[in-house]
């Protein structure tokens, strides 16, 4: 039988994970809202006259992403908006996963060189998730969004943006570098971007969950079934250890979907601690994004 936990706690409990209250959670697991901003998008051109000119850039990997690491005092981009340090997405509109792509792409190309960028100084949410797709105009009708108490939220996704990273639930925060301010502003954006490259910054709910599951617990309790939203965790009392299914909801509400049943006065009481506690730090994390999106 399916067992709802619903929070109304105001502090981590003790027993599960770190003992802390509410304030000092938050700069521990680096979620305090200031920490983070919404990266600016940019674009900047050069010319290649011939095949042997050099742009003047160096690239660098940066775990997933590529970053411009310097430009030479020769370079035809120098006072541009284009800056060290800055995030390159793609390159005359594809997509750049690369450093060793990105010095391909520049030295193989003749004429017009467009490069797209994020640049910002600050770290982004670590929840955060890039999509860049290249739709057709029948494409673009395959996303739903809706507007949330001031976010725009993915409501459905079928087709082309079904097999990319943005899931339901996610929080959209930016497309081709335009904050949307509704759902309808949102569709608009994709829309107007049919045919070209449509760059889809999001907030992936299902980080977001995984993140606050494995801070309040060791790493080892836990153990998530490939594409869903249910996790299975260990609950040690005494000697006994006991294992439970849990469907984490994208309200941040937890159930029990255990399909046995054990009757432990001490596991529902870890049990909902662990429920509680969750509840607190997920609404902890879709405030500070909206504190974050108010600033942007």
């Amino acid at each position: 039988k399916s067992t709802a936990f619903r929070s109304v706690a105001k502090h981590i409990p003790s027993g599960i994970g770190p003992n802390l209250s509410r304030q000092e959670s938050k700069i521990k697991t680096g979620r305090l809202a200031s920490e983070f901003e919404l990266p600016k998008w940019i674009t900047a051109s050069a010319h290649k006259a011939h095949a042997d000119e050099k742009i003047g850039l160096v690239f660098r990997n940066e775990g997933s992403r590529v970053i411009v690491s310097k430009i030479a005092p020769t370079s035809p981009l120098l006072g541009s908006e284009l800056k060290e340090d800055c995030e390159l997405l793609a390159i005359n509109g594809h997509r750049v996963k690369s450093a060793r792509r990105a010095a391909i792409l520049v030295k193989e190309k003749i004429g017009q060189l467009d490069f797209t960028c994020f640049k910002g100084n600050k770290p982004r949410p670590i929840e955060s998730e890039l999509s860049m797709l290249r739709l057709t105009e029948k494409d673009c009708k395959d996303i739903h969004f809706v507007t949330m108490n001031g976010l725009v939220r993915v409501a459905h996704v079928f087709g082309s943006f079904s097999k990319s990273t943005i899931k339901e639930g996610d929080f959209c925060l930016s497309i081709n570098g335009t904050v949307p301010s509704d759902a309808s502003q949102a569709a608009s954006l994709i829309l107007k971007q049919s045919t070209r490259l449509i760059i889809m910054l999001s907030f992936s709910l299902s980080r977001l969950k995984a993140n606050v599951v494995e801070y309040l617990m060791p790493r080892r309790q836990v153990v998530w079934e490939a594409g869903s939203n249910v996790c299975r965790i260990t609950f040690s009392i005494g000697k006994k250890s006991y294992e439970r299914r849990l469907r984490v909801h994208n309200d941040g509400n937890c159930e029990d979907i255990s399909d046995n049943e054990v009757f432990s006065r001490e596991l529902d009481k870890q049990l909902t601690k662990f429920t509680n506690a969750f509840y607190d730090e997920f609404h902890l994390g879709i405030s500070d994004l909206a504190g974050m999106m108010k600033r942007s």
